[in-house]
């Protein structure tokens, strides 16, 4: 081999050692001192390089933190992966020469992690679920409803102490059978934030599906499968897991069959839809591809056993209300009876729902019989809708007040613009849903010129400013740089007080 070679071979696996240090620099100037050790051309970033001290011992000082980095070595490795100091980037050095490389600690951090956060998703105790707790959750987030969350409260309890007596049973026990709910109420009632708040407190995997996207296998659009891996999705890809998860169907009354009667027309979009829905309701295993793409026959299927997912049907269901009037009428037709609206409320009829009442709508028995728990829900009052504004935990003017708090405004709204605001959402027929869409209209011109005025103390929101009558009441900072408003501040001012 030629000497130059050989030269530069020699120098390639014999690099430079650093020199010691002549003065031991404070130990907040380590990485500069660590810096100015290494010669131009020599060893690669060492450490920064951290060392660690056991639990109980005595810290390191400085000159012990700089001679333990000056006797690092490119012979020196993981004790845990054995990656020598050349292939990371931080080389952490304990007691004994036991030595632990940056990638090592970032695993470790994420099994401490995990094992945390799964401690605190355990699945909380019977205890914890007894029907008149987990109504006192709802009544947390959700305004009104007091029948429905007495009737999901029930069925919810029943469903998951069917699951914890499932996993101990003998083979001459009774079979307790899933209990799946059909939810029947107006747009904006609640149905579908009472199921996300169910699976939240439930602490169990939790997926919404849109009736309307699904067709018969075999057509264009989705599968009724699709649901079933949505939720193995939620549930980080645990197959045991999805199995005890919760499903909300939402918008099932728009796959009833059309005109309520058979047809020799084949409806892929609703009856076809149902009759795929059968099994999976009551009791199949499910198979499901984990990749997007389905044109690969020779990848192996995941099997999800439905037999455990509590699943919940929402839907308005217009023009129900209509069949079951016709049916109590009928029934009661005769001398003394009168057929006046005002005498026979709407919500009180919705509440004599039956089986033949929905099969006349359009579900097919066979449906109607897999969900055999209906609850109704009722029509939000004023009074409600304007308690869905400020009084939930989660609830739209806490957010706005939040939002503006982080600028440093104070947000307050008097009564009767809560009022107003409940009257336009009413008009536009969306229920609770359409306050936020009237909340956001009034609110807009404010969240973007609040931003640049910095001498904005507070802001008052009335009636005027909901309707475009007026503008926002506001107070100014004095020359002395007032502090933040806290969140605990009331949200809600009387129209007749101190504005300043």
């Amino acid at each position: 081999m030629p000497p130059v070679k050989r030269a530069m071979r020699s120098q390639r696996h014999s690099p430079p050692q650093p020199p010691p240090f002549r003065s031991l620099p404070p130990l907040p100037a380590r990485d500069e001192a660590i810096a100015q050790t290494r010669a131009p051309g020599g060893l690669p970033p060492l450490v920064r390089r951290t060392s660690l001290t056991p639990l109980g011992s005595t810290p390191l000082d400085a000159p012990s933190l700089v001679d333990t980095l000056a006797r690092t070595t490119p012979t020196d490795h993981c004790s845990f992966c054995t990656k020598s100091v050349l292939e990371v980037r931080h080389l952490i050095r304990g007691p004994d020469d036991v030595r632990i490389c940056n990638d090592c600690v970032r695993l470790c951090t994420q099994i401490v992690n995990a094992d945390h956060q799964a401690s605190e998703d355990e699945e909380p105790t019977l205890e914890e679920l007894r029907p008149s707790q987990i109504h006192a959750y709802l009544d947390e987030h959700i305004i009104g409803q007091a029948v429905a969350k007495r009737a999901l409260s029930v069925a919810v309890y029943n469903h998951y102490k069917r699951l914890r007596s499932g996993r101990a049973r003998d083979a001459g026990d009774v079979d307790l059978t899933k209990g799946n709910v059909l939810m029947i109420g107006p747009t904006g009632s609640g149905k579908t934030l009472i199921a996300k708040t169910l699976a939240r407190r439930l602490g169990v995997p939790f997926t919404m599906a849109d009736a309307t996207a699904l067709t018969e296998a075999g057509y264009v659009g989705e599968d009724v499968e699709s649901m079933i891996k949505n939720l193995w999705l939620d549930a980080g890809k645990d197959v045991e897991l999805a199995g005890r998860g919760i499903i909300c169907l939402d918008e099932v009354d728009k796959i009833c069959r059309h005109g309520g009667t058979p047809t020799s027309a084949r409806d892929v979009g609703g009856e076809g839809v149902q009759q795929a829905l059968l099994k999976i309701l009551e009791d199949q295993r499910v198979s499901i591809n984990p990749e997007t793409n389905r044109n690969r026959p020779q990848q192996e299927l995941i099997q999800v056993n439905t037999r455990d997912i509590l699943f919940l049907c929402a839907g308005a269901f217009d023009g129900l209300v209509d069949i079951i009037e016709r049916r109590v009428r009928k029934n009661t037709i005769g001398f003394g009876t009168q057929a006046d609206e005002s005498e026979v409320q709407r919500a009180a009829l919705l509440r004599q729902v039956r089986a033949e009442d929905l099969i006349h709508y359009g579900l097919i028995p066979e449906f109607v019989g897999r969900v055999p728990i209906i609850v109704t829900f009722d029509e939000l009052s004023d009074n409600e809708l304007v308690e869905v504004l400020w009084k939930p935990r989660n609830a739209l003017v806490r957010q706005y007040k939040r939002l503006l708090a982080l600028d440093g405004v104070e947000l307050k709204f008097e009564q009767d613009a809560l009022v107003a605001m409940v009257q336009i959402a009413k008009g536009r027929g969306a229920g609770a849903r359409g306050l936020r869409a009237v909340l956001e209209d009034t609110m807009l011109d404010l969240m973007y010129e609040l931003p640049s005025q910095s001498d904005v103390r507070s802001c008052i929101i009335t009636k005027d400013v909901v309707l475009r009558q007026g503008a926002p009441q506001l107070s100014r900072k004095a020359h002395v740089a007032a502090s933040p408003p806290s969140e605990g501040s009331d949200t809600l001012v009387h129209p007749t007080a101190d504005r300043r």
